[in-house]
C-alpha cells in the first residue's frame, strides 16, 4: 500500500512537470531578459579588459520591490547552474547603480569560455528566476595567439581585383566547437564550403592600420562537415589599399592581405588549427576593380562557383605571397558590424539618351542598388550615382566632390548571358538618390527596363534604434526622419562627414553629432571607437599645418604626437586639430560618460583629454584662443558685399575657439575628480573658471555681446560659460537676433545644437514655431521645398542660380541639433550628477501651437517615455521612469492630479515662476505616471 502511495505521488509529479514544461510562458514572472555584452545580445568575442553586461531592468516581482541584481560567471554550464561562480562568485549590485555591470576579465587568458547570467534581488532578500544563460569567450588577446601568416597576392598577377584565397583541410573527427579568427584588409567576406558566413558587410572597420586593425570572430561549429573542406576569403582593397582619391599612393597602407586561424575543437578533447601561410592559393576574382570612392566593376564571366568549395582541379589557382604585418596589434572588433537594414523601391524612370534611363528611389540614401537583369551575354551595364540632377534630367555629380575626387560612384557589370541574373556589389558604397543605367555591348532581354531592375540597399553600421519620436506637425516629422537618414547614412565604421565627396571622420563633425546619436540610437560602442581613433591618429608627429596663438595662423610644422588632428583615422590627416574640432578628444569621452554612466573612455583617454587642454592653454593669451575653424557651413541671409561664407563664420572664430578652450578644461576637471586625481581637479578648476572670467571680460559689454552673433549666445548659455546672472540677458538678445533676421536662424553647426534648447529654456516659443515654420531661405521648409530628404551641408538661399549650396546632400553634423526633439521637445535629458539617467531630468517645452508629442526612449537603465498632449488649456503628460532610476519632473503650469498605474498618486510638489512660466517640480521613482496641468 505504501508503495502504491509513493507510485501514486511519483505519478502525479511527473504529471505536474510535464504539463509546466509544455506549458512554460516563454519568460517567467521576474525572469530578466535582453541580456547583452557590450551592447551585442548574441555570442561576441571580445577582448575588453572590463567588458560591460547589461539587461533590463524590472521593477518588482509578486508585488515584491526589486532591490538589485545578483550575479554569476563561470567557465562551464555545470558549475554555472551549481551557482559555482569560477569566473565570478555570486556579486551583488544595487538597482540604483543601474542594470550593467564591468567585469573584470584582466587576468583571463586568450579563449577562455564565460557564462553568465543575472537575477533580481527583492527587498526581502528573496531572488527571482535566473536569467537565460548569456556566452561569450575573450579572444585572442595576444600577438603570439595567432599562429598563421599574413598572405597576399602578387601585385603583377592581382592588378586592381578583389583576389580570392582559398585552402581545403580534411575532418576526421566529431567536431565540438570551431572558431575562426579572421582579419581582412582593407574589407573581406569569409566563406566555408561554398557560403558566405554571416550577413555582415564591408569588414572590418576602418582604424590606423599601422597601429592596430581589427580581427572579426565567427561560431562555425555547425558549418564543418566530415572529409574534406574549405575555407576561402573573398578581399577588396577598402579604405587599407584606397589609392584613387586624396593623393594616389600616400593614403595607401599595402595591398590587400588576410591574416585568419580556424581553431577546432573536437569530442576528444584534441585541437587542429587551420592558419593562412604558404600554401594557400590565390586568384583573381569576377571583381575587376573596387574601391570604396570609385565603386566597383565586376564581370559574371569570370565567376568561379567553385571558388570556395571542394574542387579537384586548382591548376589555374596561384601560390600566395606572405606579406608583412600591418600594424602593431590586432583587436577584436566591438562595434556593431554594417548590414543591410532597409530597401528602398524605385519611384520612377525616365529615359535620358537611348539606352540611358535615370532611376528615381525617391530618397537619399546609403548603401548600393541590388540589380536583377535579364540581357544577351556580355552586355554591360554601367551604374552612376548622384544625389542630384540637373533640370537637363541628367545626374548632377558636382555634390558627390566630383571636382575633388576626380571620380563619379560607378559600379559596371558584365552579364554572363545565361538567364536570370541578380548581382550587387562587395566593397564599395554610394550616396546616392538617383542612378543611371547605361546598357551598353548588348541588350535587355526586354528591351525597355522596369522599375525592379534596380533595388536600393541602404548599409550602414546596425546600431540598434533607441530612441523613438512624433509629433502633431509635419514639419518636425519631417525633421525628425531627415535626420535619421543623414545620420544613419554617415556612420559606417567611422562617424564621416558625408557619404559621398569626403567618406572622412572629421573630428568636429564627429563630436556635434554625438547627443543626437545616443538618443536615437545605442551608439556608445560606435563612439568609443572613435574615440580610440582619434587618440591613434594623433600620434603621429609629422610637418603638418598647426594652429597658432594669432587670429587666423595656421602655419607648417611639425605636430606633436599626442595632440589630435582634423580627420580620424586615416593619413589623410588635414593637419593638426584646430580648437573646435580637436576638442573631440575631450567631448566625445564625456558626452559618453553623461549618456551612458560609462567611465572608462574617460579613464583610458585621460592623459590625451589633459594634453588637449594643455595645448590650448599654450596657444591662448590671457584666456582667449583666437586660431580656429569657426561656426562653419553658417546660412546666409544677407550679403550685400558678396563675403565668402569663411569670411561670415570665421569672425566669431576667436569666441568659439574660447568656448571650446573652456568646455575642454571643464571636462578635464571633471574627469580628474571621477578617476581621484585631485591636484588635477583643483588645477582644471581653477583653469576652468579663469577662461570663464575671461571670455566674459573680452566678449561681452554690459549685459551684451560686443559681437552679435547668435551661435556665441547659444552656445555662451548652453554651455553654462555665462555666470547664471547673465544668461537670462544673453537668451534675451539671442531671441532678439531671430526676431531681427525675419525669424531666421544664423547658426552654423557649432551654434545650431544650442539654439533651440536656449530659446526653449528660457520661454520663446512663439519665436521657435515661427523659425521652424519659416517658409523663407534659410530655413527646414525652404530646404524641403527643393525636394531634400537628407540635411544638405550648406543651406539653400533664395537664389535659385546660386549653386554654391549644391555640395554635400547628406551631412550630419546639421542634423546634430535633433537632439533638442528628445531633451526640449520631450524634455528627457540625463542628468550629469549621477550619469547614464539614473538620475533623469524631465523637463518638456510646451509650444501652444503643437498639439502633442510621443517620444519613447530606450536608455541604459530601460525605457523612459515623455509623451504630453495639450487641450485648449489642459495637458496631460504620460511619464515613464526605468527601475532604480530617479525622475526630476517640471510640470508645466498648475498641477491637477497624478496618477501612477491608474491611481491616484500624491507627492510633495514645488510651486515656480520662471522663464517658462508657472510650474511645479517634483521628484519620482520608478513607474508609470499620468500628470494632469492646467497650462493657464
Amino acid at each position: 500500500m505504501e508503495n502504491d502511495f509513493k507510485l501514486f505521488k511519483f505519478s502525479i509529479l511527473a504529471t505536474l512537470i510535464f504539463l509546466y514544461g509544455c506549458n512554460k510562458p516563454s519568460v517567467l514572472e521576474g525572469e530578466i531578459t535582453q541580456l547583452k555584452v557590450e551592447g551585442f545580445d548574441q555570442w561576441i568575442v571580445t577582448d575588453e579588459v572590463t567588458p560591460k553586461f547589461s539587461w533590463q531592468p524590472i521593477t518588482k516581482i509578486s508585488e515584491k520591490k526589486v532591490i538589485g541584481y545578483e550575479l554569476l560567471v563561470a567557465d562551464n554550464k555545470t558549475d554555472l547552474e551549481n551557482n559555482n561562480g569560477n569566473l565570478l562568485e555570486l556579486t551583488v549590485t544595487k538597482i540604483e547603480n543601474g542594470p550593467w555591470f564591468y567585469f573584470d576579465a584582466s587576468k583571463l587568458p586568450s579563449r577562455t569560455v564565460a557564462l553568465w547570467r543575472v537575477r533580481a534581488v527583492l527587498e526581502d532578500d528573496s531572488r527571482g528566476w535566473w536569467s537565460e544563460t548569456f556566452h561569450f569567450e575573450i579572444g585572442l588577446k595576444n600577438n603570439s595567439d595567432w599562429t598563421g601568416k599574413w598572405i597576399g597576392m602578387q601585385p603583377e598577377l592581382r592588378q586592381k581585383s578583389a583576389p580570392w584565397f582559398r585552402n581545403s583541410f580534411e575532418i576526421n573527427k566529431t567536431v565540438t566547437k570551431a572558431r575562426l579568427y579572421v582579419c581582412g584588409l582593407g574589407m573581406h567576406e569569409s566563406w566555408l564550403n561554398g557560403k558566405k558566413i554571416g550577413n555582415d558587410l564591408l569588414q572590418p572597420a576602418q582604424t590606423d592600420y599601422n597601429i592596430r586593425s581589427f580581427y572579426v570572430a565567427h561560431d562555425v561549429s555547425k558549418l564543418i562537415n566530415q572529409g574534406q573542406n574549405t575555407l576561402g576569403f573573398w578581399l577588396g582593397d577598402g579604405f587599407y589599399n584606397q589609392d584613387k582619391v586624396w593623393g594616389t599612393n600616400g593614403l595607401s597602407y599595402g595591398q590587400p592581405k588576410v591574416l585568419a586561424q580556424l581553431e577546432i575543437t573536437f569530442d576528444d578533447g584534441s585541437t587542429s588549427i587551420v592558419s593562412t601561410d604558404e600554401n594557400w592559393l590565390c586568384k583573381s576574382s569576377a571583381i575587376t576593380a573596387s574601391n570604396v570612392y570609385a565603386g566597383e566593376n565586376y564581370n559574371a564571366n569570370l565567376y568561379d562557383p567553385l571558388w570556395a568549395k571542394n574542387q579537384n582541379d586548382i591548376s589555374n589557382w596561384k601560390p600566395v605571397n606572405i606579406e608583412t604585418v600591418p600594424g602593431k596589434t590586432l583587436v577584436a572588433q566591438q562595434l556593431p558590424p554594417c548590414r543591410i537594414t532597409d530597401t528602398v523601391t524605385v519611384k520612377e524612370i525616365k529615359q535620358l539618351h537611348p539606352n540611358t534611363w535615370i532611376f528615381d528611389f525617391g530618397q537619399n540614401l546609403v548603401g548600393w542598388a541590388k540589380m536583377k537583369i535579364d540581357a544577351t551575354p556580355n552586355t554591360k551595364i554601367t551604374i552612376r550615382f548622384a544625389e542630384d540632377k540637373l533640370s537637363t534630367g541628367a545626374l548632377n555629380f558636382a555634390t558627390s566632390g566630383v571636382r575633388a575626387t576626380k571620380v563619379i560612384q560607378t559600379d559596371t557589370y558584365i552579364t554572363k548571358g545565361e538567364g536570370e541574373e541578380i548581382w550587387e556589389p562587395r566593397f564599395t558604397y554610394h550616396g546616392f538618390r538617383f542612378a543611371e543605367v547605361t546598357i551598353s555591348n548588348g541588350e535587355l532581354k526586354n528591351k525597355t527596363p522596369t522599375k525592379d531592375l534596380l533595388q536600393g540597399m541602404v548599409v550602414h553600421t546596425d546600431m540598434t534604434i533607441t530612441g523613438e519620436f512624433s509629433s502633431s506637425d509635419d514639419t518636425l516629422n519631417q525633421i525628425f526622419d531627415m535626420a535619421h537618414w543623414t545620420q544613419s547614412g554617415g556612420v559606417l565604421g567611422i562617424p564621416m562627414d558625408c557619404p559621398v565627396r569626403e567618406r572622412c571622420g572629421w573630428t568636429g563633425d564627429a563630436h556635434l553629432t554625438v547627443p543626437y546619436t545616443m538618443y536615437r540610437f545605442d551608439a556608445a560602442s560606435m563612439w568609443r571607437k572613435y574615440t580610440t581613433d582619434i587618440a591613434t591618429t594623433a600620434q603621429v608627429s609629422a610637418p603638418m599645418l598647426c594652429f597658432g596663438d594669432e587670429f587666423g595662423e595656421r602655419t607648417r610644422q611639425i605636430k606633436k604626437s599626442g595632440i589630435p588632428t582634423m580627420v580620424a583615422p586615416g593619413k589623410r590627416f588635414i593637419g593638426e586639430g584646430s580648437p573646435d574640432w580637436g576638442s573631440a578628444i575631450a567631448f566625445i569621452p564625456w558626452d559618453i560618460y553623461v549618456h551612458t554612466g560609462d567611465i572608462r573612455s574617460l579613464k583610458e583617454h585621460y592623459s590625451s583629454i589633459k594634453q588637449w587642454t594643455e595645448h590650448l592653454q599654450g596657444i591662448s593669451t590671457k584666456g582667449i584662443v583666437y586660431s580656429g575653424m569657426g561656426d562653419w557651413c553658417k546660412p546666409i541671409i544677407n550679403n550685400p558685399e558678396e563675403k565668402t561664407e569663411r569670411e561670415i563664420y570665421g569672425k566669431i572664430t576667436p569666441m568659439l575657439s574660447s568656448a571650446c578652450y573652456y568646455r575642454s578644461a571643464r571636462i578635464t576637471a571633471d574627469a580628474a575628480q571621477l578617476i581621484g586625481n585631485k591636484e588635477d581637479y583643483l588645477y582644471f578648476d581653477k583653469l576652468a573658471s579663469d577662461i570663464r572670467t575671461a571670455f566674459t571680460k573680452a566678449f561681452y559689454g554690459k549685459d551684451r555681446l560686443l559681437i552679435p552673433d547668435q551661435t556665441i549666445n547659444a552656445i555662451a548659455v548652453d554651455w553654462d560659460i555665462l555666470a547664471p546672472e547673465h544668461q537670462a540677458k544673453a537668451a534675451e538678445n539671442l531671441n532678439q537676433q531671430v526676431i531681427d533676421t525675419g525669424y531666421h536662424f544664423e547658426t552654423g553647426v557649432f551654434g545650431m545644437p544650442s539654439l533651440w534648447p536656449v530659446l526653449g529654456k528660457f520661454g520663446y516659443h512663439e519665436t521657435i514655431w515661427k523659425a521652424l515654420q519659416n517658409e523663407k531661405a534659410p530655413s527646414f521648409k525652404h530646404l524641403m521645398s527643393k525636394g531634400a530628404t537628407t540635411f544638405w551641408e550648406v543651406w539653400p538661399t533664395e537664389n535659385e542660380n546660386l549653386d554654391y549650396y549644391k555640395q554635400s546632400m547628406s551631412h550630419p553634423f546639421q542634423a546634430a541639433f535633433v537632439s533638442w526633439f528628445y531633451e526640449g521637445l520631450a524634455g528627457i535629458k540625463p542628468n550629469s550628477k549621477l550619469t547614464g539617467y539614473r538620475l533623469i531630468d524631465l523637463e518638456p517645452q510646451i509650444i501652444p501651437e503643437l498639439e502633442w508629442v510621443k517620444c519613447r526612449f530606450s536608455s541604459p537603465m530601460g525605457v523612459i517615455e515623455s509623451s504630453w498632449n495639450q487641450n485648449k488649456s489642459t495637458l496631460t503628460w504620460q511619464v515613464e521612469i526605468p527601475a532604480g532610476a530617479e525622475a526630476r519632473l517640471r510640470v508645466p503650469g498648475k498641477l491637477i492630479k497624478i496618477q501612477k498605474d491608474s491611481k491616484e498618486f500624491k507627492v510633495e510638489t514645488n510651486k515656480i515662476t520662471d522663464a517658462q512660466g508657472i510650474g511645479e517640480k517634483l521628484t519620482l521613482n520608478a513607474g508609470k505616471y499620468l500628470i494632469t496641468s492646467n497650462l493657464k
